[in-house]
C-alpha cells in the first residue's frame, strides 16, 4: 500500500536564489551571528534547542571549540520575531552574540 505524500509545513528553498521560502510564501529573514560560548555550556545542545524552541534553520558555517570555551559562526534563517526571541535565548544562557557581516554575499 502506497503512502500518501504529507504537506509539509517546513520552509522550502528557493534554488535560484538559496533563499528559504516559508509556508505562507515570503521570503524568511538571515543573521549571520558568532557565538562564543562560556566553559559550562560547551556540551550543551543549545544550537538544537534553538532550532526546535524557535523554529529556525541553523547552518554553522565554521566552529572553534576547546575545553575551555566555544565560538561557532552561525548562520539563522527563520521569521524576524522568532530570531529576535531566539537571540534572547542565547543571551539569557551567558552566550555572548555579536552580529557579523556576511562575506562573499
Amino acid at each position: 500500500m502506497r503512502r500518501k505524500p504529507s504537506i509539509s509545513t517546513a520552509p522550502s528553498r528557493n534554488p535560484e536564489k538559496g533563499l528559504f521560502i516559508s509556508h505562507k510564501g515570503h521570503v524568511m529573514p538571515k543573521r549571520m551571528i558568532t557565538l562564543i560560548y562560556p566553559q559550562a555550556l560547551i556540551k550543551e545542545p543549545v544550537i538544537y534547542r534553538l532550532s526546535r524552541e524557535f523554529k529556525l534553520i541553523p547552518n554553522v558555517r565554521r566552529a572553534r571549540v576547546t575545553e575551555q570555551t566555544g565560538e561557532v559562526l552561525l548562520e539563522l534563517d527563520g521569521e524576524e520575531d522568532a530570531l529576535n526571541k531566539g537571540i534572547a535565548y542565547l543571551i539569557d544562557l551567558g552566550i555572548r552574540v555579536e552580529p557579523t557581516p556576511e562575506k562573499g554575499r
